[in-house]
C-alpha cells in the first residue's frame, strides 16, 4: 500500500501490535513490520505492544537493527513475555528516539542480563519518563536493578509505580529506592504506592525496605504518595519518615492519596469509617510535618493535598459526609500550610491518580 500511496505514510503516528482481546501471541508480526516499514513512516510515535510473547526463533535475527529505523517517542508494554531481561533491554536501546516507556504485567523466563553490554549505551538512550504498572511475578528487584543502570535512569525525569495491591505489597521486593537514587539529579516527578502503613507496625520501619527516602532527589518538583487501605486505619508514622527525608529545594506540590475501599453506607457510619481512617490525632506526627513543610526550605511549595480517593461511594449524600468529615478532621492539624494556603483536604473519585 505505501508503495502505491507512499503519501499515506506521514499519516502514520501509532502502530499497534498484538492481540487486543488478551489472546497471546508471538511477536512474529514486529519483526516483519521492522523490516518492511523502517525508515518508511517518518512520523510515527507510539509503538504498542500487547498480549504477546518473544519467541527469538520468531523473529529475524538483524530484527534490533532495523527497529533504529523507527522514529517512536513512546513505547507501550502491555501483557508482555519476554525470553529475558537482556532483550527488554535491547528492545528499548533499539529505538533511538525514545523518551517515555511505559510497562504493565511484564514477565521474564529469563532475569539474568549483563550490566557491560549496556554500559554501550549510555549515551545514546535518552528515556525521560518511566511508568511501571501491574504485576510482575519473577524477582521484580532484577528489573529495577537492570532500570537502575546509567545508561536508563540518568535522565529520568517522572517515574511511576503504579498502586495496585500487588505491587503495593511487594514493594519490599522491588526495592525501588535503588532506582530513586539512581536517579537522583534528573528525577523532577514521582508518583510512588507506599505499602499501606499499618503492615508497618509489625516490622522495625527503620529498617523497612519499603519506606522510601527522598534525600537524594534533590529536583523533585511534584510527588505523588498514594497507598491503599486495607486495615481500615491510616498511620502516619510511615509517611512522616518519608516526608521528612524531602530536600528538594524545587518541590511544588505535594498529594498524599489515601485509597479508600470502605463500602459504608448511612450518614452515621460514614463519619464513623472517616473519622477513624487517620490515627492523627493520638500522634504528633502531623505537627512535625506541617513544621517541617512549611519551613523556608520549602518556599515554592504551593500545594499540600490530602486527599480520600472513595471506590465504593455511590451515593451523593454519603460522599458529601465523607467530604465534609475528611475536612473537618484535618483543617485544624495543619495550621502553618493552611495559613499559607497551601492546605487542601479533599474528597476524590476512583482514578484520581491519573490527573498526575
Amino acid at each position: 500500500m505505501l508503495k502505491q500511496t507512499p503519501e499515506l505514510s506521514k499519516w502514520a503516528h501509532n502502530m499497534s501490535i498484538g492481540d487486543a482481546w488478551e489472546k497471546a501471541s508471538d511477536l512474529s508480526a514486529l519483526s516483519t513490520a521492522a523490516i518492511m516499514l523502517a525508515r518508511k513512516l517518518p512520523r510515527l510515535e507510539q509503538l504498542t505492544i500487547q498480549h504477546s510473547e518473544w519467541k527469538p526463533w520468531t523473529m529475524h535475527r538483524d530484527v534490533f537493527l532495523h527497529l533504529s529505523g523507527f522514529s517512536v517517542t513512546r513505547l507501550d508494554l502491555w501483557y508482555v513475555t519476554f525470553p529475558s531481561i537482556t532483550v527488554f533491554g535491547r528492545l528499548v536501546c533499539a529505538l533511538p528516539g525514545l523518551v517515555e516507556l511505559k510497562c504493565f504485567n511484564l514477565k521474564f523466563k529469563d532475569d539474568y542480563f549483563h550490566r557491560e553490554t549496556f554500559g554501550l549505551y549510555h549515551n545514546r538512550v535518552n528515556i525521560r519518563s518511566l511508568s511501571l504498572e501491574g504485576d510482575y511475578l519473577r524477582r521484580p528487584e532484577k528489573l529495577i536493578d537492570f532500570l537502575a543502570l546509567p545508561c536508563f535512569s540518568s535522565r529520568l525525569q517522572r517515574l511511576v509505580i503504579d498502586d495496585l495491591f500487588h505491587v503495593a505489597e511487594s514493594q519490599p521486593k522491588w526495592k525501588c529506592q535503588r532506582l530513586l537514587n539512581a536517579a537522583s539529579g534528573s528525577l523532577s516527578e514521582l508518583r510512588l504506592s507506599l505499602i499501606y502503613f499499618g503492615q508497618l507496625t509489625h516490622i522495625d520501619v527503620s529498617a523497612a525496605d519499603s519506606v522510601s527516602s527522598f534525600t537524594h532527589n534533590t529536583s523533585l518538583q511534584r510527588l505523588w504518595l498514594a497507598f491503599p487501605d486495607k486495615l481500615g486505619v491510616f498511620d502516619l508514622d510511615a509517611l512522616c519518615q518519608v516526608l521528612l527525608s524531602i530536600t528538594s529545594g524545587q518541590l511544588r506540590e505535594i498529594v498524599i492519596l489515601f485509597k479508600w475501599f470502605a463500602d459504608a453506607r448511612g450518614a452515621n457510619k460514614v463519619k464513623r469509617e472517616v473519622k477513624k481512617l487517620l490515627q492523627i490525632d493520638e500522634s504528633a506526627r502531623h505537627k512535625e510535618i506541617d513544621n517541617y513543610l512549611s519551613s523556608v526550605s520549602f518556599k515554592t511549595l504551593i500545594k499540600v493535598e490530602f486527599a480520600l480517593e472513595c471506590y465504593h461511594l455511590k451515593l451523593v449524600e454519603a460522599a458529601t459526609v465523607a467530604e465534609e468529615q475528611w475536612k473537618q478532621q484535618l483543617a485544624s492539624l495543619f495550621p502553618q500550610l493552611t495559613k499559607r494556603g497551601i492546605f487542601r483536604a479533599t474528597l476524590r473519585g476512583g482514578g484520581y491518580e491519573k490527573n498526575f
